[in-house]
């Protein structure tokens, strides 16, 4: 068995939940597999979400916030999320958490000054998505 998993969004980029195993194909070498099993399972994520805090963005600051925003909209009640933002250095705002109001919150705290450094930004919450479990996550 080969296990395929997809994300499907339709023409405004929300999730499509409603598929079954009927509207999907599945080629391989340019044939046609038959599907034997479907699932539509969910696991609950750890993410982070690192948010742009320089400078740079402060004509679009609002905007930057409203992007956040959906982004956390997306997600399911039970997936986790840490937050991050950056300029010049890295700063983690919100340990592992399924609070969304600390996160947004948080997010609207983010102002815009100082320089762009977004590979030091992503390596410290890479870092520490690696070294938590989401199980044990808990509230900053």
């Amino acid at each position: 068995m080969v296990v395929v998993e997809a994300t499907v969004r339709d023409g405004k980029g929300r999730i499509a939940d409603d598929l079954k195993g009927e509207n999907f194909r599945v080629f391989e070498d340019g044939v046609e597999q038959k599907l034997i099993y479907f699932s539509r399972d969910e696991l609950p994520l750890a993410v982070a979400l690192v948010v742009d805090g320089s400078g740079s963005i402060s004509p679009v600051l609002g905007e930057l916030h409203r992007a956040a925003y959906d982004t956390l909209s997306q997600l399911k009640p039970e997936d986790q999320v840490a937050l991050y933002a950056f300029a010049v250095h890295p700063q983690g705002l919100v340990d592992l958490t399924t609070d969304r109001r600390s996160i947004a919150e948080s997010i609207e705290g983010i102002g815009s000054a100082g320089g762009t450094n977004i590979a030091d930004a992503l390596f410290a919450s890479i870092e520490y998505l690696g070294r938590r479990p989401a199980s044990g996550a808990t509230r900053s």
